[in-house]
């Protein structure tokens, strides 16, 4: 599944929509893998960003996706000024993906993370829900 051409953003978000038909037997869990790139199109890697998520659910007919409508980024990273901005959740850790932990963050709002680069684990605590992790590209 995928997407041709750009999608332009409203405060923030962009959406998309998609049918699915469900196993016809139940098959347990469904493990949902989402990717997203975002590209500004100036022909460089500056300004762009990736991001990762994964969705749980039954696969019975009955079951959907959570909605994502109206939904706010817990985070977002400015590579200009290599921070990694935190938005309604507590606390966040980030790690290698060998399971270092490289930085600790605390509170919302702008945290400095240096001149590092590559992928790395972002575990969020957000407020009032489970602790989410997500594969961050800082560059």
């Amino acid at each position: 599944m995928g997407h041709q051409g750009a999608q332009t953003f409203s405060g923030g978000q962009v959406s998309w929509s998609f049918t699915w038909t469900p196993p016809s037997t139940n098959v347990g869990t469904l493990r949902w893998y989402v990717a997203a790139n975002a590209a500004n199109g100036n022909g460089s890697t500056s300004g762009d960003a990736t991001a990762t998520a994964t969705f749980d659910m039954p696969a019975s007919s009955g079951a959907s996706l959570p909605t994502q409508t109206g939904r706010k980024p817990l985070y977002w990273y400015d590579p200009l000024s290599q921070t990694l901005t935190l938005k309604r959740a507590a606390q966040a850790e980030l790690y290698t993906l060998e399971g270092r932990l490289v930085h600790t963050l605390r509170g919302e709002g702008p945290h400095p993370v240096g001149h590092i680069s590559g992928v790395y684990l972002l575990r969020l605590y957000p407020e009032g829900a489970a602790p989410v992790t997500v594969r961050v590209w800082l560059y």
